[in-house]
């Protein structure tokens, strides 16, 4: 089954991004698993019409 939309919620600007859309800018990408990284939990959360988890 083929989704309607697929989202990419990044803290990583779209014009760092190659034509597969792999990123490819300067920004570190291993992910901090704290405060910036539970608020973009909480935006897929919220694309997909979950209840966000309790922080």
């Amino acid at each position: 089954m083929q989704l309607p939309y697929v989202y990419r919620v990044t803290g990583y600007d779209p014009a760092d991004r190659d034509e597969y859309g792999h990123y490819v800018g300067t920004e570190d990408t291993v992910s901090d698993h704290g405060e910036i990284e539970a608020a973009r939990l909480r935006a897929v959360e919220a694309f997909a019409g979950k209840p966000a988890s309790p922080t």
